[in-house]
């Protein structure tokens, strides 16, 4: 061990930022998010979030941090520079997880109650659609195509 970092409550789920400068740990019980400064290993700040924080993920440009709030059935646009919420979107019942494309047009959402995903248009926060998945799904994952010129989905 290197350091050790003071965080909210419940510490669930981390993500880094894409040049590794940044690490969003989001708290469960606490609400909110703390962004450490990799580097200097400190806090650079906490983010009041919705309720029951519990996944996720930086956009490729990591101008943004994705936050699906489990109790509040919300995602919250992280603004990475300000370090505020700049939207909250309502989804599905429960979400867990949050996964963008490597391109950084979508994210994915999974909806743990609702038994299905959300998936958001990560400029706008419009949902595109929601897919029905059943009960009982928890976590996803997006895997870059092996040409990184094939289109995503």
């Amino acid at each position: 061990m290197i350091a050790t970092v003071a965080v909210g409550k419940s510490p669930f789920a981390l993500a880094a930022s894409p040049k590794g400068d940044r690490l969003y740990v989001a708290n469960v019980k606490s609400a909110d998010v703390t962004v450490i400064n990799t580097t200097g290993l400190q806090e650079l700040g906490t983010v009041r979030t919705g309720k029951m924080p519990y996944g996720v993920a930086v956009t490729p440009d990591g101008t943004r941090a994705l936050v699906a709030n489990q109790q509040s059935g919300t995602v919250d646009y992280l603004d990475g520079e300000i370090l505020e919420v700049v939207q909250r979107v309502t989804v599905g019942r429960y979400p867990e997880s949050v996964a963008i494309l490597p391109d950084g047009r979508k994210a994915y959402i999974i909806n743990w109650f609702s038994g299905d995903i959300s998936v958001l248009n990560t400029e706008t926060g419009e949902e595109f659609t929601r897919i029905d998945i059943g009960d009982g799904a928890r976590s996803l994952a997006v895997i870059a195509p092996e040409n990184p010129a094939a289109p995503t989905n």
